[in-house]
């Protein structure tokens, strides 16, 4: 059995692949195009989910005709197979609600994300350049308006 990421990847499109055959089966389509057009999100199982059982409800109902007692239809059902029916039914409500509260954790973190801060590093050295570049602009103008005011007497008027 393949390890890693590489069997993580195999695994994944192998049940990616049967899912889409079994719907091509169910609509009686290609399984090549049914792979493309199949809607749903994959549900991945996790290793140690593999030892719960997934329930069989062809099997319940073959066991409940098999037992003893008479129910309200008239089938025959015994306390054990109720309690294996009961048993069967809670791991599989447990194990749908791992996974929806897997899915709505995952849905959390991406709306949740965290915001960046601004780094005050590069802010600092752009003030710092800007200033560097604006003030001799600055001072030449200055001046020059200065020599342009005392050469005109612009300040200072005779009348």
């Amino acid at each position: 059995m393949a390890r890693g990421a590489d069997g993580k990847i195999r695994r994944k499109n192998a049940k990616k692949e049967a899912r889409a055959a079994e719907a091509a089966a169910i609509l009686g389509e290609d399984p090549k195009s049914a792979s493309d057009t199949f809607d749903g999100p994959p549900i991945e199982e996790d290793d140690d989910d593999a030892s719960e059982e997934e329930i069989d409800f062809d099997a319940i109902g073959a066991s409940s005709k098999k037992s003893g007692a008479d129910d309200c239809c008239g089938k025959k059902t015994s306390k054990e197979d109720d309690e294996e029916l009961k048993k069967k039914i809670k791991k599989a409500m447990k194990k749908r609600a791992r996974q929806e509260e897997k899915m709505e954790a995952e849905k959390a973190a991406v709306i949740a994300a965290p915001k960046k801060k601004i780094k005050p590093l590069p802010l600092i050295m752009l003030v710092m350049l800007t200033g560097t570049t604006l003030l001799p602009a600055i001072l030449y103008a200055g001046d020059w308006l200065g020599n342009t005011m005392q050469k005109n007497n612009l300040l200072v008027r005779n009348v």
